[in-house]
């Protein structure tokens, strides 16, 4: 349970002073790991999180701006790089499979040689 200070209560996602989001059905995002899909405008108006308003409604029903909805104190570990990172992604692992690809070219480029010899 999150301990938050006096008259202040923990939001849906656990956060003081309610800087989580809840989507248009309702669902709680924290936004300092993921933003959701779709958010309410001030007016209760549904928004695609792409064009998300100026303002809208945080998981207390509390109307906020896009500045307002900042990481809650104290903020999580940093993510690394890495984290987000398949193996595929990483960038040591591309360079071995350039490496791959021309050997194999090189391979295919040499036994065609050899054949037109024969």
């Amino acid at each position: 349970m999150t301990n938050c200070p006096p008259r202040s209560s923990p939001d849906c996602a656990g956060i003081c002073n309610g800087s989580s989001l809840l989507d248009c059905a309702g669902e709680c995002y924290n936004p300092v790991y993921n933003l959701p899909p779709h958010v309410h405008d001030c007016a209760l108006e549904c928004h695609d999180i792409d064009t998300i308003p100026p303002h809208f409604l945080n998981s207390l029903g509390q109307c906020i701006s896009n500045d307002d909805v900042c990481p809650p104190s104290p903020s999580p570990r940093p993510r690394k790089r890495s984290d987000e990172m398949t193996i595929c992604q990483r960038p040591i692992h591309l360079w071995v499979l350039l490496i791959l690809l021309i050997a194999m070219a090189f391979l295919v480029f040499i036994n065609e040689k050899n054949n037109k010899k024969l």
